[in-house]
């Protein structure tokens, strides 16, 4: 075999072109499990205290908005479920029995916590089975209002969702008692499912020369059905006011004929913690006669 000079440089110049790109190839991420060390000294650095345990159970259950009775999914049988209280630094161990007919999980919606206690399926844990049993565990180390609720799927269109209240141990803010309100839009059981929802959602989507600007509120004639709100807008809200029709519009689980109550002394400071639990909706709220101030 005869190699001239130019066979030689063109094979050189090949093999440090390769060499180049070898050294410019990234390196293999390293992952870090929740075993790693690094996990163990941010949690450490949280300072957690005592453990608090929860157990939830989450089922089919029957539900009565007040007057409107549906089946739906709810953390132990209550829409919304129990709320967990605990105090800021406390360790949160949550056992979640899952007796649904399908996988779940529970996301804690705006904590900062540990990556495999975040509760997103595939992405930070393995789905909950059906007839299997979890435990979360992590240190609610800020104070403030939270949620949790699934990431699974349109599950947080049914009734798994209920408050997590972080309180502060050095609580600044001064007040005489204390109220917390959950909204949430609802369908499931009355109009349809949430699965019917999305479908519905997905078809429309994907048609067309599709423009919400030219749309109108109320029955679609496009064949689209029931349940999209088409071209719907709030002043208010600042322009866009959703895509789905929802029939009804909970505060801590009941319909407005039937409503939940605070009776209070006059004079009294109240604290309310809102919480938006809606899927599609954005509330505005207010109340008459009454004077709101944030807190912050």
């Amino acid at each position: 075999m005869n190699i001239d000079r130019r066979t030689l440089l063109k094979t050189g110049i090949g093999l440090l072109g390769g060499a180049a790109l070898t050294a410019c190839a990234p390196p293999a991420p390293a992952f870090v499990g929740p075993a790693d060390a690094r996990v163990r000294a941010a949690e450490q650095a949280r300072r957690p205290g005592r453990i608090r345990d929860f157990r939830l159970t989450a089922a089919e259950s029957q539900i009565d908005l007040g007057g409107t009775v549906v089946r739906t999914w709810a953390y132990d049988g209550r829409v919304p479920g129990h709320p967990m209280r605990v105090t800021a630094g406390e360790v949160v161990r949550a056992r979640l029995a899952n007796r649904l007919a399908a996988d779940t999980t529970i996301h804690w919606h705006g904590l900062a916590l540990r990556n495999d206690a975040d509760g997103v399926p595939r992405v930070t844990q393995a789905p909950v089975k059906a007839a299997t049993e979890y435990t979360y565990a992590f240190t609610a180390a800020h104070p403030g209002t939270y949620w949790f609720h699934p990431h699974s799927g349109t599950q947080l269109d049914r009734g798994l969702y209920a408050p997590l209240i972080v309180e502060d141990p050095n609580e600044p803010l001064g007040y005489d008692d204390e109220w917390v309100v959950v909204l949430d839009d609802w369908l499931d059981g009355v109009t349809g499912s949430p699965e019917d929802v999305l479908a519905e959602l997905s078809r429309g989507m994907s048609m067309p020369g599709m423009d919400h600007g030219d749309m109108t509120p109320g029955p679609s004639s496009t064949g689209m059905g029931e349940h999209m709100l088409m071209g719907a807008t709030s002043p208010l809200l600042g322009g866009d006011a959703g895509d789905v029709r929802y029939p009804h519009f909970l505060v801590n689980g009941r319909v407005p004929a039937e409503p939940q109550t605070y009776r209070a002394k006059p004079g009294t400071r109240l604290r309310i913690r809102l919480i938006n639990a809606g899927g599609d909706t954005a509330f505005r709220v207010a109340l008459t006669g009454h004077r709101l101030t944030e807190m912050m």
